[in-house]
C-alpha cells in the first residue's frame, strides 16, 4: 500500500513538474534577481544606496497622493506588460523577456533590503505596502511572461522549426485578450498598492 501511495506521489509531482516546470523556472529567475538585488545593498555600494536614500525622502517630503500612487504603479507596470506584448511578436524575444523579468527581481531586492536596513519603521512599512504589493503584481507578471514565450514561439518555428510547443499555437486574438485581462489586473493591483501604500504612510506617520 505504501509503494502504491509513493508511486501515486511520484507521478503527481512529475506530472505537476511538467505542468508548471516553465512557471517555476520564471519564479526562480525573479528570485534570483531579488537576491542579487539584495546582495548589492548588503555589500555597502554606497551609491546604490544613496539613490535610493534620496528616492524614498524624496518622496517623503512632496506627499503622494492616492491617484499620484496609482497612476505611477499603473504606468509603470504597464509599461513591463506593453514590452513584453511587443516581444511576443520576435522570434528571438525570450532571452529579453527572462532579463525584464530578472531586472524587476532586482529592483525589489534592491528596495527591500535597503528597507530592511533602515529600521523598525521601515520594516513595517515594507511588509505592510510594498511586499503584498509586490507579490500580486509578481503572479500577473510571471503570467504574462510565460504567454508571451509561448506565442513567440510560433515566430521562433518559422525560422528553426523545431518540436512543437505547448501553447506557441495560439491565435493572436487570444494572445491580444489575455494581455488585456493582465492590463485589468494590473490596474487593480494598482489600485491596491496605492491603497496599502497611502494607508501604511498614514499609519506610520499618524
Amino acid at each position: 500500500m505504501q509503494k502504491v501511495q509513493r508511486g501515486y506521489v511520484k507521478r503527481y509531482l512529475l506530472f505537476n513538474l511538467r505542468e508548471k516546470g516553465g512557471t517555476l523556472l520564471l519564479g526562480g529567475i525573479f528570485l534570483l534577481g531579488a537576491i542579487i538585488g539584495s546582495q548589492i545593498i548588503n555589500l555597502g555600494e554606497e551609491r546604490v544606496v544613496g539613490i535610493l536614500g534620496t528616492l524614498f525622502e524624496g518622496g517623503k517630503q512632496e506627499g503622494v497622493t492616492f491617484l499620484e500612487a496609482f497612476l505611477s504603479l499603473l504606468t509603470t507596470d504597464s509599461m513591463f506588460l506593453i514590452a513584453l506584448f511587443l516581444l511576443g511578436f520576435c522570434a528571438i524575444g525570450q532571452p529579453f523577456m527572462v532579463f525584464l523579468l530578472l531586472y524587476q527581481g532586482l529592483g525589489f531586492g534592491l528596495t527591500g533590503a535597503y528597507l530592511l536596513s533602515q529600521g523598525k519603521i521601515a520594516f513595517v512599512y515594507y511588509a505592510l505596502a510594498l511586499l503584498p504589493k509586490m507579490l500580486c503584481f509578481l503572479g500577473i507578471q510571471i503570467a504574462a511572461t510565460r504567454e508571451a514565450i509561448l506565442f513567440s514561439l510560433r515566430f521562433l518555428q518559422q525560422i528553426c522549426p523545431i518540436a512543437s510547443a505547448k501553447g506557441s499555437a495560439q491565435s493572436v486574438q487570444i494572445y491580444i485578450g489575455r494581455f488585456v485581462f493582465f492590463l485589468l489586473l494590473t490596474a487593480a493591483a494598482s489600485f491596491l498598492g496605492a491603497l496599502l501604500t497611502l494607508t501604511a504612510t498614514n499609519f506610520l506617520m499618524g
